[in-house]
């Protein structure tokens, strides 16, 4: 068992927020502190090192452009001592002490996103491309065909070239020797960071640790013909999206130790043995704010390794293996004295600034021509799918405290129950207004960090919009919206089951491919803005031809699949399941109508898909209704344990029904439209069916939610065959 880590909090710094990736460590000599250099949102990129115990300045420039990647780079085995900074438009290089000397403008219309350094290749990534410098001038191009949330490149002096690895949202990791690509790596999430394993790849420099947005930590190997998968970390507690990464040994026993930083605020470390041994946790530590850096190294003192954080708010704090001396007789450590001192001292000196700043804007406000100007208001905020339980999680945080966030939206949607620093409170809307949902979370003080689980119904498209209203002066609101998808609970994957039962929809028109995947995006999540379909001879995870694709896609609720063969003037759809081709059929009639095309469907529906998808529901439903039950029951044996002393003669049923009577209640709590929203599912799938053949069954549905209250499959199926 691993020994746990005794870290102590140590706050530096405090500027404006910051993106993954915009906080490093410059190496320097082992008796010497380290210098640190951050990029933040406003522009401003500036470097900080302690001098006689004090953070000092080292120098500050500001670039004009949100500051989105920060890296280092150096020669090829050697130290990484030169720094490389991305904006929206420009790359540019610094030296240690901050003087630039490069700079360039990839020819992209894309932002630049994430950046990597390999000796004197520069790449260079997009939302969906590649840009390969070698030596400042163009090398090669890659076009991506989803969107790319990191990039890596395997170190050249170890695999003897340039090997990029590109993180894309697909759940692949894109994998490419100079121009070529070996192979796709499936991962179990989307990927959102990559690191190097130790820092340097192992032995052969081929060993890579990827982190998921759904929490999980994984290391792969990229051998020469395929990938080996070594070990994966779950998240059997649904902590935060992984968004940082590195390898340090904080221990000083030779050990390198794996540091964690997660969007919900948690810093971990996790200790490995062996180099198949899966990692075990030996330290955790909650700022409830988004880490967006984690780096191992000496900041504050040569004597002491720590860990170096910062936080999307602009906190920069570190986690030092340095202990805290005895406290003296009034209490207080020597550390403590000096700490408190300085603290006051910065209290003073902001509360001078706050006084500064109200009689300079009284000033200003009293001119002729004055104007109340609102602050820019910075949201990091994300709404995607949560496959454990099939609900949208939406996260919101600020740099400042929020006041409240209001939800409307136009679809029904239901809101689940969560340990929310915030009180919910819903308004009637009228829903022939598109008022489905009207709800406001008031946050209690202090509270930055919001997360909100939602569960949507296949069937409906429309818009949820937010309305997030932070506690600042004078008052302001910042809106978001996300589209709800017909197909919201579907994802993408990479095989499907060719054994299944499956019902096609075939489409055939004067339509071209990239008419057809817009139609797509607008029924399905994940599906990639942009696809590459020419010259696509050797195809890909989507591409399987010269301008043919098929994408596959699964249900997180019930586990049912889709696939879609794309070419030019012909589209085949197939599902298992009959609701999926039914709303496909009617969400692609509608947009060839209005894009004016002329569109011939054609359907083949499979009679044995009916008690196949009945057979993947049913244990939902046989659980929900025996939850259900079990709480009617529970209500009955709490009246009678009232006016009961002795309840030894009800049944041994019963008396476990009444001792988990908590778990059961809280359980229905957690989900309480499941069964309903399980009825629902169920009737669409009966009405869907006989819609294919041309008949109308609406008038049988209460029939079938007799049936379908008792649960029992047999009987179900003989209802769907007997009509």
């Amino acid at each position: 068992m691993l020994k746990a880590l005794e870290l102590t909090r140590q706050d530096y710094f405090q500027g404006e927020t910051t993106k993954p990736k915009c906080v490093q460590l410059l190496p320097s000599a082992e008796e010497k502190t380290q210098k640190i250099v951050i990029g933040d949102s406003k522009g401003h990129f500036h470097s900080f090192g302690f001098r006689k115990g004090e953070l000092k300045h080292v120098f500050q420039t500001s670039l004009g452009q949100p500051i989105n990647c920060v890296i280092l780079g150096g020669v090829i085995g050697g130290p990484r001592d030169r720094i490389f900074v991305s904006s929206t438009t420009e790359v540019q290089g610094f030296s240690r002490k901050g003087k630039r000397f490069m700079k360039i403008a990839p020819g992209t219309s894309e932002p630049v996103s994430s950046i990597h350094v390999e000796g004197i290749d520069l790449l260079v990534c997009g939302s969906h491309a590649l840009l390969h410098y070698r030596d400042l001038k163009d090398y090669n191009y890659i076009s991506c065909g989803d969107k790319i949330s990191s990039i890596l490149s395997l170190p050249a002096h170890k695999v003897g070239c340039v090997m990029p690895v590109l993180a894309c949202k697909d759940r692949i990791l894109r994998v490419y020797k100079e121009k070529e690509l070996m192979y796709e790596v499936e991962v179990p999430g989307k990927p959102t960071t990559l690191q190097l394993f130790g820092s340097e790849g192992g032995t052969d420099g081929r060993d890579l640790v990827y982190g998921t947005l759904d929490g999980r930590i994984g290391k792969v190997v990229l051998e020469e013909s395929s990938p080996c998968h070594v070990w994966d970390i779950s998240n059997p507690k649904r902590m935060g999206g992984i968004s940082c990464l590195d390898w340090y040994d904080l221990t000083g026993d030779g050990v390198l130790d794996l540091m964690v930083g997660r969007d919900d605020g948690k810093v971990e470390v996790y200790g490995e043995h062996d180099d198949r041994e899966v990692p075990l946790s030996k330290f955790n530590l909650t700022c409830q704010e988004a880490v967006t850096s984690v780096h191992g190294g000496k900041l504050s003192s040569p004597e002491y390794d720590e860990i170096v954080c910062s936080t999307f708010a602009g906190s920069v704090f570190g986690l030092s293996t340095k202990p805290w001396s005895e406290p003296l007789h009034h209490g207080f450590s020597r550390e403590g004295i000096s700490i408190i001192k300085k603290l006051r001292k910065e209290i003073e000196t902001l509360q001078q600034q706050v006084v500064d700043e109200r009689q300079r804007y009284q000033e200003c406000m009293e001119t002729e021509n004055a104007m109340s100007m609102l602050p820019s208001l910075d949201v990091q905020h994300r709404f995607d799918l949560c496959p454990n339980d099939g609900s949208y999680v939406l996260m919101l945080e600020l740099a400042c405290p929020i006041d409240n966030v209001m939800l409307q939206s136009d679809v029904p949607l239901d809101l689940l129950s969560s340990d929310n620093p915030a009180i919910v409170s819903f308004s009637g809307g009228q829903m022939e207004d598109g008022n489905f949902l009207l709800a406001t979370y008031r946050c209690q003080a202090n509270v930055s960090r919001l997360e909100i689980h939602i569960r949507t119904i296949e069937g409906h498209c429309g818009t949820l919009q937010v309305y997030v209203t932070p506690r600042v002066h004078p008052k302001m609101c910042r809106l978001l919206q996300f589209d709800i998808k017909p197909l919201s609970l579907h994802r993408r994957t990479h095989s499907v089951d060719e054994d299944r039962p499956w019902n096609v929809l075939r489409c055939t028109g004067q339509f071209g491919v990239r008419d057809f995947t817009s139609w797509l995006q607008r029924c399905l999540p994940e599906m990639s803005g942009r696809m590459e379909v020419q010259d696509n001879d050797d195809g890909g995870s989507a591409g399987i031809g010269r301008d043919v694709w098929k994408l596959m896609f699964e249900s997180v609720v019930f586990g049912t699949q889709m696939d879609c063969l794309i070419k030019k003037g012909e589209v085949i759809l197939r599902s298992d399941n009959i609701s999926t081709v039914a709303i496909l059929k009617e969400v692609i009639s509608r947009e060839a109508t209005k894009a004016k095309l002329k569109l011939d469907i054609n359907s083949d529906v499979n009679e044995s898909s009916i008690p196949h998808i009945l057979s993947l529901i049913h244990p939902r439903l046989e659980s929900l209704l025996m939850l259900s039950k079990k709480v009617q029951i529970l209500s009955a044996l709490k009246e009678l344990e009232l006016s009961e002393t002795d309840l030894s003669f009800i049944c041994d049923e019963y008396k476990e029904i009444l001792t988990h009577g908590d778990e059961l209640e809280e359980q229905l709590k957690k989900q309480p439209y499941h069964l309903e929203r399980t009825y629902g599912m169920i009737t669409d799938l009966f009405i869907d069916t006989f819609k294919f053949k041309g008949q109308n069954v609406k008038s049988k549905v209460p029939a079938l939610i007799k049936v379908l209250e008792n649960g029992d499959l047999q009987e179900i199926n003989m209802f769907f065959q007997s009509q």
